[in-house]
């Protein structure tokens, strides 16, 4: 079986042209409680709006100085983050001014130099206590460099106290495709140098204002496109809304590939319109929205489309799997009807077409030992090991250093040193973790594995991403460990969809949690336990918060497909009448 390719890749076809042109209709739009006038103000409003992210990660939300960047506790650099709620500004608006205004809690007058950027999304989260929980956050491509006068003052609030202009990064935030008036944005603060400001925590009313001029006389409030990216062989819907803030009547020409030809053309447009389409190969385009009044005014708004071959991979995954060969239920391999099937679960690998198997640690029993492997795993398992991603559990270090592990596995498992990596599969970004910390040096913030992860993840901030390690953070079954729990806070960070793990001989299915184990159906990381590869099988010890499947009765593996923006699951029984869940969930935005 030939190991699948790990970057995406464009397959020219002539396709078959859908258009289906869903006409204009009048809507009546509610009454919107919030006028959108240009200027826009807003200050922080709430304790946790201004924030101090330290050199060691830990984020200060009730300070009464808001230090700019410099920590006089440490004089080290931090972050600093703003969130501003409540934005009212249309998508499709133009900004032609915005800035930050500060007030002066001291004065200064050193030389300082930093920069500002937005956090790359359409609605952004609240600051929380996670650690790294504002460096982490994806960025916007516009930046702004701010060399701030001497504060002189206390109590200023003026030029000196003013960024430069910030329209490159509001324009940048709200003409993402989810952007919608009363969403909130956040903005990030790094650099060098210090100035002191007053923070919510300090004066309410002199927390840092965001001030933004904009003009939309025509007014494209919405453009989305949807699903994106697409698959070739999947229609793709435009969606928009449009206003006239003078109640002229308007026109919209789309043209889906911006190659200055107008592909549709819808007349009295002035509510809610859509548009079908099929584009004809694969590839990235861009569609351009134009929206016109009969006096000539007009507005152009731009989504990128991006049109890929269909990147659905299928994988299995599961841990604790092959029996040691002294096991007196070996039975030279193929077990007894209730232990040692790792034979039988790999035979339902072979019949899958599967694109990659996820072994979630244990692999071989008791001890990992080299020769075990060549006499336990490789004729099981083992068939399918060219597309397998292993990760290292607990008793594959029972040998010194896991070395049985890395001499069956070589390259596939890793450095040897860390037994954590990375890889594209299709249109996911998979990372594999080693949750045996005292053997790479800890799994905290600080810790390397810790370090590399954050860096891995902001270096790759795909659209759905995936980790798997051995022992759990959460599990009814009675092992799960907090080692992990830093890796768990960086993942949700980052935006992870999904974690598998293994070490409890079970399969359990969690809801969707934050970081502090509570339930988040809109941006947690749902968890998976899945021990069930061949070993043997135990029992439920206590429910678990926020569980939702549990078994302890059925060896088998998680199939997953892994779709451009989403993913399905089924737990595929070693038996034919054996227990099964399945279930399909759409990745963060």
């Amino acid at each position: 079986m030939r190991r699948p390719s790990l970057t995406r890749f464009l397959l020219l076809s002539s396709l078959f042209v859908l258009i289906m042109v869903t006409s204009c209709s009048k809507n009546t739009p509610g009454p919107n409680p919030v006028p959108i006038v240009s200027p826009f103000e807003a200050r922080i409003s709430s304790s946790d709006g201004d924030a101090e992210e330290r050199v060691d990660g830990t984020v200060n939300r009730s300070s009464t100085t808001l230090d700019i960047v410099e920590d006089p506790a440490t004089l080290s650099g931090q972050v600093i983050g703003l969130h501003f709620d409540d934005i009212y500004i249309s998508n499709g608006a133009t900004v032609t001014n915005a800035f930050v205004r500060f007030t002066a809690k001291e004065g200064a007058f050193d030389a300082t130099d930093l920069t500002i950027q937005a956090q790359a999304s359409s609605d952004a989260p609240p600051i929380g206590s996670s650690r790294f929980g504002i460096s982490v956050r994806a960025r916007t491509e516009a930046s702004v460099s701010w060399t701030p006068e001497e504060w002189l003052t206390l109590g200023d609030a003026g030029l000196a106290q003013t960024t430069p202009n910030l329209a490159p990064l509001i324009q940048e935030i709200i003409d993402r495709p989810g952007w919608q008036p009363g969403n909130a944005l956040l903005l990030i603060i790094e650099g060098t140098g210090s100035r002191a400001a007053k923070s919510f925590d300090s004066d309410p009313a002199s927390a840092p204002l965001l001030h933004v001029e904009f003009d939309n006389s025509v007014q494209i409030d919405q453009f989305s496109v949807e699903p994106e990216p697409v698959d070739f062989d999947q229609e793709v819907t435009f969606r928009w809304s449009v206003t006239d803030t003078d109640g002229d009547p308007l026109s919209c020409d789309l043209d889906i590939d911006d190659d200055g030809v107008v592909d549709y053309a819808l007349q009295d447009c002035e509510a809610v319109s859509s548009q079908t389409h099929t584009y004809q190969e694969p590839g990235t385009y861009i569609a351009r929205l134009t929206v016109s009044d009969d006096t000539g005014a007009s507005r152009e708004k731009t989504r990128l489309v991006r049109v890929l071959i269909p990147q659905a991979v299928t994988v299995a995954a599961a841990g604790d799997i092959a029996c040691d060969p002294a096991n007196p239920q070996f039975k030279g391999g193929g077990g007894t009807p209730n232990h040692c099937r790792m034979k039988a679960v790999s035979d339902l690998m072979l019949d899958m077409n599967l694109d990659a198997v996820f072994a979630l640690g244990d692999i071989q029993y008791e001890d990992g030992a080299y020769e075990k492997f060549l006499e336990s795993y490789d004729p099981s398992w083992g068939r399918l090991k060219d597309i397998t991603y292993p990760a290292v559990g607990n008793h594959e270090y029972l040998v010194p250093g896991a070395a049985g592990y890395y001499q069956y596995f070589g390259e596939l498992a890793g450095d040897p040193a860390k037994g954590y990596y990375s890889f594209d599969l299709g249109n996911w970004h998979i990372v594999v973790l080693n949750s045996e910390c005292s053997q790479v040096g800890g799994c905290g913030e600080f810790s390397p594995q810790g370090t590399w992860l954050r860096a891995d993840l902001a270096a790759n901030p795909t659209k759905c991403t995936l980790a798997y390690w051995h022992i759990p953070l959460y599990s009814s079954g009675g092992r799960a460990s907090e080692n992990m729990r830093s890796v768990w806070e960086t993942l949700y960070a980052a935006g992870a969809d999904v974690v598998l793990t293994a070490h409890d001989h079970t399969y359990e299915r969690f809801a969707r949690m934050d970081s502090s184990d509570n339930l988040d159906l809109e941006r947690g990381i749902r968890q998976f336990v899945v021990g069930t590869g061949g070993s043997n099988l135990t029992k439920i010890d206590r429910l678990a918060l926020n569980s939702e499947v549990f078994n302890g009765d059925t060896y088998g593996v998680l199939k997953m497909t892994l779709r451009s923006d989403r993913y399905d699951w089924e737990f595929v029984p070693e038996t034919a009448d054996g227990f099964t869940d399945s279930g399909s969930e759409l990745c963060h935005e």
